[in-house]
């Protein structure tokens, strides 16, 4: 939620775009820009809601002149305790997904609401409180749902038990493993602030959200609906099942992630332009950022797979593998951002936080693989191959009509909104028309997909 509010804050009123650090005009000419498994149907019904949110959350965010004291709202607000983090995985085991997909509509009609008919009264200090008030409710909609499972919530201090040792004990690799991609955009802009004069916190940081908002609601969803059965599958020793189910699970998210990570690469200058553009945000902030989103775009292959094999590894409650290698990972970005910003500018950022990502997902996969758990067996290296050349032909497809499309369509937002709607529909047929003359299985997932998109409106 945070992430998409921060992505789409619209022109102020001196027409730049609030929170980004713009190059001052009288000082840009001496600063030169840096050189160019099946997956269940129920998460098509989560990922289209994850999807509806996001388009209401995009318009109704146009709706307001948001204050510069927003951020600050936003950290005190997550200074409070998230309820909903303890309530919405009981959900999850029992295969129910469409209250806890829902219930980030309730906190964000909260704080709609507050825009509306409060904001003027209690400035960014009742937005601080409107935060904590919806993430409150977000517990408080799902417990006519867990009554009706028979959980019933009874206070108990037995620290000292079983599963209280147990929880302890993974709580904190689970939160630093998870926490590697927060923990390297903070070493990133850090890193960026030397860069264009403070520009390049602002380019690292615009670039990674839009792409963590295009990836997450996508891989996000996958997790969401593995965890909980891998867990089970786990607590029975079906182990021939938990391998199948991670295996069709990583081929199957390979086959959408790649085409999603070359097209946002080949758009990436007109999707910034569109989201940011305007006012100040001129065409050298639009290059720069657009530049990392090329960069950072290469590592969702591995964003992807680490999420997917880290809740692997924490349904078999080993949490100390995923914390090695996210710390590793953490480590050799920091290096390859010591070693790349001179030369390369946002670019070396964004492909440090790549090589980053890659890495913490080839070391949670070399082990499993080592166990003989199978993920890459089973025709896996044909099926990637056959998948990067139907991605490859895609982005062919979708450069040539990028670079056609831009000089007959007219310029500002309009054009921008049909050129990038022209050209993913046109990248999106492409691909799967490869993929099905290859004859790749995952066609079948894709169908059945569509098949219940189409059917459920």
């Amino acid at each position: 939620e945070t992430i998409i509010f921060n992505l789409l804050k619209p022109t102020g009123e001196n027409g730049r775009k609030k929170g980004f650090s713009a190059i001052p005009r009288n000082r840009r000419r001496r600063t030169s820009s840096p050189g160019s498994a099946r997956i269940e149907s129920r998460l098509s019904r989560s990922r289209r809601l994850c999807l509806r949110e996001l388009f209401c959350l995009c318009c109704v965010h146009h709706l307001f002149l948001w204050k510069n004291q927003f951020r600050i709202a936003t950290s005190c607000a997550y200074g409070g305790i998230r309820p909903c983090t303890f309530t919405d995985f009981r959900n999850w085991p029992m295969d129910r997904f469409n209250i806890p997909a829902l219930i980030s509509t309730v906190s964000n009609l909260v704080i709609i609401g507050y825009f509306f008919f409060l904001d003027e009264r209690f400035g960014v200090y009742g937005l601080a409180g409107a935060y904590l008030l919806g993430w409150l409710l977000q517990a408080v909609v799902q417990a006519p749902s867990l009554r009706q499972l028979d959980f019933r919530y009874r206070p108990d201090f037995s620290f000292r038990s079983e599963g209280m040792r147990k929880a302890f004990a993974l709580m904190g690799p689970v939160m630093i493993s998870t926490w590697v991609q927060p923990i390297n955009l903070t070493i990133n802009t850090k890193f960026g602030s030397r860069l264009y004069e403070g520009a390049g916190v602002s380019a690292m940081e615009y670039s990674t959200n839009l792409y963590l908002v295009i990836a997450g609601v996508f891989i996000l969803s996958i997790t969401n609906v593995i965890f909980p059965r891998l867990s089970r599958l786990t607590a029975e020793h079906q182990e021939g099942a938990f391998r199948d189910t991670l295996r069709q699970t990583v081929h199957g998210s390979l086959f959408f992630v790649l085409p999603m990570a070359a097209g946002l690469m080949v758009l990436a200058r007109p999707m910034v332009s569109f989201l940011y553009g305007g006012g100040e945000f001129d065409a050298f902030s639009v290059s720069i950022t657009s530049e990392a989103l090329v960069w950072v775009s290469l590592g969702m292959v591995g964003y992807g797979l680490q999420n997917i094999l880290s809740r692997a590894y924490f349904a078999r409650q080993d949490g100390r593998t995923p914390l090695v290698a996210g710390g590793v990972s953490i480590l050799a970005n920091i290096l390859l951002c010591m070693v790349l910003t001179e030369p390369m500018g946002v670019a070396g950022l964004a492909i440090a936080s790549t090589v980053s990502s890659t890495l913490y997902a080839v070391l949670l996969l070399v082990p499993m693989e080592l166990r003989g758990e199978g993920i890459l067996s089973g025709g896996f290296g044909a099926d990637f191959l056959k998948m990067l050349a139907s991605t490859a032909g895609m982005a062919a497809v979708v450069w040539l009509a990028r670079n056609s499309l831009s000089a007959l369509l007219p310029a500002g937002k309009a054009g921008e909104l049909l050129l990038l709607g022209a050209c993913a529909a046109l990248g999106a047929a492409v691909y799967f028309l490869l993929a099905g003359l290859m004859r790749l299985e995952e066609m079948g997932l894709a169908r059945d997909l569509m098949k219940r998109i189409l059917k459920r409106g």
